[in-house]
C-alpha cells in the first residue's frame, strides 16, 4: 500500500478533530451536567414547560406528562453514544490503513452508519417540547436565544449546548461528503471495469473471427 496523499492525511486529521471534540463537549454533558439546568432555565423564564410544576402532579396524585425527549437522560446518553462510535471508527480506520486493510466499501459502510448517527443526533438536539399546552416550544430556548439572556450560571451550559450542535453539523457534513466520494470513486470503478469487460469481449469476439 502506497503512502497516504495530502488529502487523505488532511482527512484523517480533520475527523479525529471532529470526533475529539464531539465527545469532549457530549462526555462534557454526561449524566446530567447541563441538561436539567437548561430545562429549569427555559421553565422560569416561561419559554418551555417547567420542570418544577412536576412535584404538584406528584403531590395531587396525577400523573405528570412524559419528559419531552431533548430533556430526558436518553437524550445524553444517545448524544454521547454517537461521538463515542464516531471515535471508534476513526480508531479502527487509522488502524486499518496504518496495516493496508483499508478498503472503499469498508469506509462506506462506516460512513452509512455515522451519517444516519449523527442526523437521528442533530433532530434530537433540535426537537421540541410540547408536554406544557401553555409553554410550548418548538425548540429548544438556547437554539433562538442569546445565552445573554439567562443568569450567568447558565451561560457556560447554554454554550456547550450550542456548540454541541454546531460540532453536529459539521459532523454530519464531513461524513456525507466522505461518503459522496467514496461512492463517486466505487461507480467510476465500476465503469472502468466494465468498460475493461467490453473491450476484452470484442477482442475475443475479433480473435475468434480472425
Amino acid at each position: 500500500m502506497g503512502r497516504p496523499g495530502p488529502l487523505q492525511l488532511l482527512a484523517v486529521v480533520i475527523e479525529f478533530a471532529l470526533a475529539m471534540t464531539s465527545l469532549g463537549l457530549f462526555g462534557y454533558s454526561y449524566p446530567d451536567r447541563i441538561r436539567s439546568l437548561l430545562w429549569r432555565l427555559g421553565g422560569d423564564a416561561g419559554w418551555n414547560s417547567n420542570p418544577r410544576l412536576r412535584i404538584y402532579f406528584c403531590a395531587n396524585h396525577r400523573e405528570p406528562p412524559p419528559i419531552p425527549f431533548i430533556w430526558s437522560p436518553s437524550f445524553t446518553e444517545s448524544n454521547l453514544t454517537v461521538a463515542a462510535v464516531s471515535m471508534a471508527v476513526w480508531f479502527a480506520r487509522f488502524v486499518f490503513s496504518c496495516l493496508g486493510f483499508a478498503s472503499k466499501p469498508t469506509n462506506v459502510a462506516y460512513d452509512s452508519l455515522l451519517v444516519a448517527m449523527w442526523t437521528l443526533s442533530i433532530r434530537g438536539q433540535v426537537s421540541s417540547d410540547l408536554s406544557d399546552p401553555d409553554h410550548l416550544s418548538l425548540r429548544p430556548w438556547y437554539l433562538e436565544r442569546s445565552c445573554n439572556d439567562v443568569a450567568s450560571y447558565g451561560r457556560a451550559a447554554c454554550w456547550v449546548a450550542k456548540a454541541s450542535l454546531a460540532f453536529s453539523f459539521l459532523s454530519l457534513g464531513f461524513y456525507l461528503l466522505r461518503l459522496a466520494a467514496s461512492l463517486a470513486w466505487l461507480v467510476y470503478r465500476c465503469g472502468q471495469r466494465g468498460q475493461f469487460a467490453r473491450e476484452f469481449r470484442a477482442s475475443a469476439q475479433f480473435l475468434a473471427l480472425g
